[in-house]
């Protein structure tokens, strides 16, 4: 193996080790702002569970003649 081929392979064990340590870096980042934003993002997942269980119930009693803002809030009082 002549120098040109060591150097070359000492690169790319450079590139790859950095490549490790950006790819923790990042990944720990990313974890440490979602952790931040968990309390603002709780409360939207939690909406979106409430319209999705209650979709069916409201489309079914809007077909029985209920005005749509009427069977929600009875959904709502009856929740």
């Amino acid at each position: 193996m002549d120098k040109g081929e060591e150097r070359a392979t000492y690169r790319e064990k450079v590139y790859l080790v950095w490549w490790w340590i950006g790819l923790i870096v990042l990944t720990s980042l990313f974890l440490y702002l979602l952790n931040l934003a968990k309390s603002a993002v709780l409360p939207f997942i939690i909406a979106i569970a409430i319209v999705y269980i209650l979709r069916s119930p409201v489309d079914w009693m809007e077909k029985k003649g209920i005005p749509r803002i009427l069977a929600i809030s009875l959904l709502y009082l009856i929740g």
